[in-house]
């Protein structure tokens, strides 16, 4: 019951502040800004969708089933092992919105596609680290990380919009995304990271 209220207090923050965000930002740039910033975030969020691969929602399952078990190292190692690989993913994705950006794209300045590759990044990174968090069933953990998020989102992008425009915006979500991400290395135990588990667990599956 706990981990189910913490569960829709956690979703509740985020749909919240992106409705708030949604509305701000429509009234901060107006139809054009507005526009441009949707598709910019759209941009973003498909490449996000395609480069998962499936790794969050893998992570979510095995981890939870493994520390279910008792076998909380092996929760950990597979974590890792994943995670190494969503970030060869994300990199493949940041790429791919940097080149498509800055060569056939010409709805923004290099400088904005940059910082909607860095938004990517950093939402794909997330979205690990919440997969990983339920797989651990710290739902509290997710719930407050939500909350903060949501409200460091609502006030980058108010500020950002407000100075910059849709560029600013954008550094509103990067913020946004940082406490997700910054989390992750505390969570995964880096420090009992190896090549022999990197092999045995590549080897497994």
């Amino acid at each position: 019951m706990q981990n189910t209220v913490w569960n829709a207090v956690g979703t509740l923050s985020s749909v919240t502040g992106k409705f708030v965000v949604a509305v701000a930002t429509a009234r901060l740039l107006g139809p054009t800004g507005a526009g441009a910033l949707a598709y910019l975030i759209w941009i973003s969020d498909t490449v996000g969708t395609l480069s998962c691969l499936g790794f969050p929602s893998t992570t979510t399952r095995f981890v939870a089933a493994l520390n279910g078990e008792g076998r909380q190292h092996e929760a950990s190692v597979l974590a890792r092992w994943l995670y190494v690989r969503q970030l060869l993913a994300a990199g493949v994705g940041m790429s791919l919105i940097l080149v498509l950006g800055t060569t056939s794209d010409r709805t923004a300045s290099n400088s904005v596609w940059a910082a909607v590759a860095v938004t990517f990044v950093l939402q794909n990174l997330g979205t690990f680290n919440a997969a990983y968090l339920n797989g651990m069933q710290q739902f509290d953990l997710t719930a407050r990380l939500n909350i903060v998020s949501s409200v460091l989102l609502v006030v980058g992008v108010l500020v950002g919009a407000s100075t910059f425009g849709p560029a600013g915006a954008l550094c509103g979500y990067i913020l946004g995304n940082l406490v997700d991400t910054r989390k992750i290395n505390r969570i995964i135990p880096w420090r009992t990271w190896n090549q022999k588990e990197n092999k045995e667990m590549g080897n497994s599956i």
